[in-house]
């Protein structure tokens, strides 16, 4: 990747322009970090008669190169304007209430939450410029409240690794300028348990809160162990339909937390019960998908359709077999739940993560 061009010698024209070019070429690493920009520092002075310079018109000049103080005092409007409202949230982060403000005003509004985010991250390529110019220094505080409002809004709402999307010289920043990570809820749950679910329920923390941080803990524990207990995923995806219900309006935040908390004691309670009942993983995920359509399904049931799968066990890239077992699976589920249903609840078996056991 060329990111920084030395110009120490008259060009004209086209040599210029694929010069320039060539500095200015879109990258992106294997992390989905993208260069902003590219930098030339002209020596020279081609640039102040850069019209002269280049042969074209001034509007394809300026479509291809732009000076460092304008890129500076759109820096400066920007903070002095678009940054005020989040300003606002962000530089209260520091105060457990500041923080849970921040959360509800930007869960509240899926679109201004958006504006934000789009906002932070043009404000970030023109920052990666920037910097470490002198300039900045009056803006650093700020700056780095934004950036800290940035990982919380994208962590903690939208439950997405943040690490990649920080160019190099914010997260140099950050280092810098704080002892520890974006704040984050000081009574919030980080390692799912009965006991700490509890701790989480008679905690002060606000609804919105317990909610935000019950989803990302099923969410971490669905990405971490579902290829162990397939019957993870299913929680996950409730889980991601209680959010998308929540977001929508379409249930209460009380009845949001109910659902997520019954969800938690689902997962926290699934280990011993399968322990009990004797299933293996395989069979255990299916036996929750039966009991979650047929409260009268039994772990025998389960075991059988759990049998059909292993006679098929290139079902997932063979027409054949997931042919010949998805009609086994109706001939199954016929007598437990009926014709309707039977087609629906072997489709949702067959999506059912499956692993191998001894």
């Amino acid at each position: 990747m060329l990111y920084c061009l030395y110009l120490d010698k008259p060009m004209r024209d086209h040599v210029l322009l694929q010069a320039i070019a060539r500095v200015n070429r879109p990258y992106e690493d294997g992390e989905g970090q993208v260069k902003p920009y590219g930098f030339i520092l002209d020596f020279v002075g081609l640039f102040d008669q850069l019209e002269k310079a280049l042969a074209f018109d001034s509007d394809v000049v300026q479509s291809v190169i732009q000076d460092i103080e304008l890129l500076k005092q759109l820096f400066a409007s920007w903070m002095q304007n678009e940054a005020q409202p989040h300003l606002t949230y962000a530089r209260a982060l520091k105060d457990d209430q500041g923080y849970e403000r921040a959360l509800e005003y930007y869960f509240d509004d899926k679109q201004r939450r958006q504006d934000f985010l789009t906002f932070f991250r043009r404000l970030q390529n023109l920052y990666e410029v920037i910097a470490p110019d002198a300039f900045l220094q009056p803006y650093l505080a700020d700056y780095q409240a934004l950036a800290e409002l940035y990982t919380i809004v994208r962590r903690d709402l939208d439950l997405a690794p943040v690490d990649h999307e920080l160019t190099a010289k914010t997260k140099a920043l950050l280092r810098s300028r704080t002892s520890s990570s974006a704040p984050t809820a000081p009574e919030a749950v980080r390692e799912l348990s009965l006991e700490r679910l509890q701790a989480l329920k008679n905690s002060r923390l606000s609804s919105l809160a317990k909610i935000i941080n019950l989803r990302k803990l099923l969410s971490l524990t669905v990405e971490t162990k579902a290829r162990q207990e397939p019957h993870l995923v299913s929680i996950g995806e409730r889980a991601e339909e209680v959010a998308r219900e929540y977001e929508a309006r379409h249930v209460a935040t009380q009845q949001a937390l109910d659902e997520y908390e019954k969800l938690a004691e689902e997962y926290l309670h699934a280990s011993e019960e399968r322990q009990r009942l004797g299933l293996g993983s395989n069979a255990f995920a299916i036996y929750q998908e039966l009991r979650r359509q047929v409260v009268t399904a039994s772990p025998q049931q389960a075991l059988a359709l759990d049998e059909a799968f292993k006679r098929y066990p290139d079902y997932e890239w063979n027409p054949t077999q997931e042919s010949h077992l998805r009609a086994e699976l109706y001939r199954l589920l016929y007598p437990i739940c009926g014709v309707t249903l039977a087609v629906s609840l072997a489709s949702k078996l067959l999506r059912l993560e499956r692993v191998k056991e001894a």
